[in-house]
């Protein structure tokens, strides 16, 4: 079957969930997990055919290919995109926004749910919009943007979409910052499964917060977020450099390390 085709029946599939969640009530909690995971599974269709109209397969296009990242990289990286999670919060709170829009309408909606309603909004608010939205933000448009504008302007184009994508302006304004952080650790890392790991642990400990009424994550853990994620980024920039090296000449070593082997 012509990939044309295939893209086509994607896309008209994405309309589908996008109608689905348009059309979908908003009064509950399972409700609101059923309207966010049509969307997301909306993302993912839109992202797929884009990709089916590029070169090479849908999954390198998309950026699904392993990262190869030590566990210790990862956990940095994930433990930097809660930091700024949770400071983005911090800021909201501060400025008097706590209680207005979107974030409101989802805390008083998951406030106390428990059970099965629970692992349906973990799945509609976590697992599958960190699936769809960086497969089609981080994936396909910002990896595509990046052929032609460079890695910055690609990271900030996609992340002023991704907090547009989330409506009103406070709301807007977070997603902005935290896409700003998943764009570039999908630049440096050359793949999207770090940052939907990031996404969907995010997502999951903010659902879980809400739901069992402990939002605020603890000081320490957002001061070890601000020093492992700068510490992971560091090393994913160190290691994309180690791979642009010219051959035939070896990087510079990162700070600390000894000297480099004799030749053979």
């Amino acid at each position: 079957m012509p990939r044309a085709v295939l893209a086509a029946a994607w896309w008209a599939a994405a309309a589908l969930a996008f109608l689905a969640a348009a059309t979908s009530p908003l009064g509950s909690a399972t409700e609101l997990a059923l309207g966010a995971g049509a969307t997301s599974l909306g993302l993912a269709a839109l992202a797929m055919g884009g990709a089916l109209l590029a070169a090479g397969t849908p999954a390198r296009r998309l950026g699904w290919i392993r990262s190869e990242l030590p566990a210790g990289v990862l956990a940095g990286l994930v433990l930097g995109m809660l930091a700024v999670s949770q400071v983005a919060e911090w800021t909201i709170a501060w400025a008097g926004y706590q209680d207005v829009g979107n974030l409101a309408e989802f805390r008083r909606q998951l406030a106390g749910v428990s059970g099965p309603p629970l692992l349906l909004a973990l799945l509609g608010l976590a697992v599958l919009p960190g699936f769809g939205e960086e497969l089609a933000l981080r994936g396909w448009i910002q990896r595509g943007l990046e052929l032609r504008w460079g890695a910055a302007r690609a990271v900030f184009a996609s992340s002023l979409l991704f907090g547009l994508l989330h409506g009103e302006p406070v709301h807007a304004a977070g997603a902005f910052l935290l896409g700003l952080y998943l764009g570039a650790v999908v630049t440096l890392s050359g793949s999207i499964r770090p940052a939907i790991l990031c996404h969907v642990t995010n997502n999951a400990v903010a659902t879980l917060g809400v739901a069992l009424g402990r939002e605020s994550a603890a000081g320490a853990v957002v001061l070890l977020g601000f020093v492992a994620g700068p510490w992971a980024l560091r090393r994913l920039w160190l290691r994309q450099q180690a791979a642009r090296a010219p051959l035939g000449r070896t990087p510079e070593p990162p700070a600390g390390a000894g000297p480099p082997p004799p030749p053979a």
